[in-house]
């Protein structure tokens, strides 16, 4: 039977969390409740907070002493290894956090030891500023509290009453799942200036039978597709564009990790990659554009984004860094490279055009990469409708390949 887990402090918090515990009761809900306080306190919990601690590996006695962020992240830690043990038991139909940076602290691990697809519910005030560490790549659902989670009052009851109905409706026990019988399912990574591109490969795709399903690769996409592949819920894999990583090694604002380009290689998932987006890296508006790169071409994408050129040098760089993560995958793996330009800006003419970038890109990826990636060239740009045709071409080969391998007993 799955329940509602609630995951909190309760020496800072204790109105809030014995409210939304009563409502959840009203509900007909028995939540489990975990408190990942710091300091000692009497609430009636599951998992108490010294509990939660020696499942970090310490003595909550003595876990203030480390300070209070180090102390903070040990109850996370524990806390999420106790919910990772009940979601693979089933036992968990939703995760529901609520407070202040502490609070979302706590949620970041939590979502991780939970899979896509059970509900994932933060409230809190931190919700005002830049969300990305707490989306953390997965299916989040995030509230706004007004005010601060803290005591009691009128308007943070009635937020605390629409978070009990929040999690009581979306309540499952049942992660994302590949049904018997359904499409074959592409992932597929664009940027705005990569649209045309995969716009092309996703009507081959559908018209192949299968179903493209397209992310945004502002860094959280990117982790999500790495996601996917990890829990099986893709059959392969066309990276139309590689700006996070670019935005990794270079130091742009919108980085997707360490595990950009490696999981679905880990995992064994058959992917396309190209060069999509290798001409830039982009930062919000313009004020926010280190000083460093005065020296690089900026431009504006629109008064949010400012995407700054990158230089022949850090192209190459990109490519290294692309090869050393793909290490030796496994499953086919294909790079199509568009010597005609990366982007809508990098094209003949275009404001970003600078054609021995890409030689420099492909010319450090054949430096790092692994023997068993092929590499397939064009002249054509990546918005090309050949270049579109080229990457699907190989997309096809490649799931070719990862089906003779299971017809065979290989994987």
């Amino acid at each position: 039977m799955s329940r509602i887990v609630i995951a909190g402090s309760h020496d800072s918090k204790p109105e809030p969390h014995r409210l939304l515990v009563r409502l959840l009761a009203e509900r007909g809900e028995t939540p489990i409740v975990i408190d990942t306080a710091v300091y000692p306190n009497d609430a009636d919990a599951d998992f108490p907070a010294a509990v939660v601690a020696q499942r970090a590996g310490c003595e909550h006695g003595s876990i203030a002493d480390k300070g209070r962020a180090d102390a903070v992240q040990l109850m996370a830690t524990g806390a999420a290894r106790i919910v990772s043990g009940l979601a693979g038991r089933g036992e968990v139909g939703a995760v529901v956090c609520m407070g202040g940076s502490n609070a979302a602290t706590l949620f970041r691990s939590l979502v991780a030891a939970v899979p896509l697809g059970i509900p994932k519910i933060i409230m809190g005030t931190t919700l005002a500023g830049d969300v990305r560490p707490i989306v953390s790549a997965s299916d989040v659902v995030m509230i706004y509290s007004v005010v601060d989670v803290e005591g009691s009052n009128a308007i943070l009851d009635t937020m605390i009453e629409r978070l009990a109905d929040t999690a009581v409706a979306l309540k499952s026990n049942q992660p994302f799942t590949r049904k018997d019988g359904a499409r074959r399912t592409i992932a597929m990574s664009m940027y705005g200036v990569t649209t045309p591109c995969v716009q092309q490969v996703a009507r081959h795709v559908e018209k192949a039978g299968m179903e493209p399903m397209v992310f945004h690769a502002n860094g959280t996409g990117g982790n999500t597709i790495e996601k996917f592949a990890a829990q099986n819920l893709v059959d392969g894999i066309v990276d139309a564009t590689i700006a996070e990583l670019g935005n990794e090694v270079i130091g742009g604002a919108f980085a997707a990790g360490a595990d950009r380009f490696s999981g679905a290689a880990r995992h064994g998932i058959p992917q396309v990659i190209a060069p999509g987006a290798l001409d830039m890296i982009a930062f919000g508006a313009r004020n926010t554009v280190p000083r460093h790169f005065e020296d690089h071409k900026i431009i504006a994408h629109n008064a949010l984004v400012t995407l700054v050129r990158t230089t022949r040098d850090e192209c190459r760089s990109i490519g290294q860094r692309l090869g050393e993560r793909l290490g030796a995958p496994g499953a086919a793996t294909t790079l199509c490279v568009p010597a005609g330009g990366t982007s809508m800006l990098d094209k003949d003419g275009g404001e970003f055009s600078d054609p021995p970038a890409v030689d420099a890109f492909q010319a450090g990826f054949e430096e790092t990469a692994d023997a068993s990636i092929r590499i397939v060239r064009s002249e054509a740009n990546i918005n090309d409708p050949d270049f579109a045709e080229l990457m699907f071409d190989a997309l096809q080969q490649n799931l070719s390949e990862k089906s003779a391998d299971r017809a065979n007993g290989i994987c």
